[in-house]
């Protein structure tokens, strides 16, 4: 059974935010697309159906693309150590 989704606490975001290269300005919050992309991997659930908490489902896609996503990977691989949501 899975558990209720919950985002990144603080101290999970700031070994997250370690890893993720911030350096570009954003529409979104990164820590807010970084959740969405989370949610989406929790739930399963469609792009078009994501909450209307995150920003648009294309902005979260394409920062869930292989290329872009390479960082994020490494941070569910590292997500043991940070108590991050790792399904």
């Amino acid at each position: 059974m899975k558990e209720k989704f919950s985002e990144m606490t603080d101290s999970q975001w700031q070994v997250v935010e370690k890893i993720i290269d911030n350096q570009r300005a954003r529409h979104h919050s990164l820590r807010t697309i970084v959740n969405a992309i989370f949610w989406i991997n929790n739930t399963g659930s469609q792009w078009r159906n994501m909450e209307s908490k995150y920003p648009p489902w294309q902005t979260v896609y394409w920062m869930a693309s292989p290329v872009s996503f390479s960082t994020v990977q490494a941070t569910w691989y590292l997500g043991g150590i940070a108590g991050l949501p790792c399904h």
